[in-house]
């Protein structure tokens, strides 16, 4: 048995798989759940809205799964084919194979393989935290892509905090439960966080995973993509917001940038209303 299947089989294990399911369990009627295979292993598709519809992929944050759009899903499945994936090897429902992804090329071919697969050739790319760094690379590896929203961007256009990092630390070294819900309380300084969403994530730091590979920073070259947008959360731990802005502004000059009031970089998801209305004003903005 893989180490997956172990921990899926375990106690902690089995409550991460409820209140997953639970998540997705809210996507909007229609909604299909698949498994794609590939070379990395098989990678857990979650497919909501009109065939005909514009595509759209979702990447999350790390450790945050693919759940964390459930609540802009519905919004976002309206008027657009919508597919949420998770990483074989990192937290979610996507499982690794015996040779798993080992390298930035390696990471960027699995994502290019499963649109290929898919049958998606030119999407545009929604990216949150490790999500939008994927999307960036993937765009920036000279892939076609339509457009990229990028939701709080870490380690992209500018460094992360000493503090973040420092509360994070723990959690890399040692991850457990109660360090993951004690991290999400301190960057979301206590803010409502959506009870299974959190259980995802809490949980979901005791799952076995493969090395997050991450993608280099990309300081002074900028894909070619017409249509893009990043949006910020103005109460992120992550990074100095303005700085981030200011940054976006002087090395990629026509990108449009949103700033969503009172969010953090890990509650701005939870933020139906205001994130989903900023979401389809990127989309309409990059439609055109």
């Amino acid at each position: 048995m893989s180490e997956t299947a172990t921990f899926l089989a375990s106690p902690i294990g089995r409550r991460f798989s409820e209140a997953y399911d639970a998540l997705v369990n809210r996507w909007p009627p229609g909604t299909r759940r698949f498994d794609l295979a590939s070379p990395y292993g098989n990678t857990h598709v979650v497919a909501s809205g009109p065939d005909s519809g514009r595509p759209l992929v979702l990447l999350s944050g790390s450790g945050a799964t693919l759940t964390e759009w459930y609540s802009v899903i519905g919004q976002l499945s309206r008027r657009h084919r919508v597919y949420a994936v998770d990483i074989p090897g990192q937290v979610g429902a996507s499982t690794p194979s015996s040779t798993p992804i080992s390298s930035v090329p390696e990471l960027l071919d699995w994502l290019a393989v499963t649109l290929s697969t898919l049958g998606v050739d030119e999407p545009t790319l929604i990216g949150h935290s490790y999500g939008a760094m994927i999307a960036l690379a993937f765009a920036g590896g000279g892939f076609p892509t339509d457009g990229l929203i990028l939701v709080e961007p870490n380690s992209v256009f500018g460094g992360m905090r000493p503090e973040y990092l420092a509360h994070a630390l723990p959690i890399l070294l040692s991850p457990n439960e109660n360090r993951e819900r004690r991290f999400l309380e301190w960057e979301t300084g206590c803010r409502p966080l959506d009870e299974q969403w959190s259980d995802v994530a809490a949980l979901g730091a005791t799952m076995p995973t493969t090395k997050l590979v991450i993608p280099r920073r990309l300081r002074s070259v900028r894909p070619e993509v017409k249509r893009r947008t990043v949006i910020l959360a103005e109460q992120s731990r992550v990074h100095d917001v303005a700085r981030i802005a200011e940054n976006v502004h002087s090395t990629w000059p026509g990108t449009q940038v949103e700033i969503v009031a009172d969010a953090t970089h890990h509650s701005l998801p939870m933020y139906p209303d205001v994130f989903g209305d900023v979401l389809e004003a990127a989309l309409d903005e990059s439609g055109r």
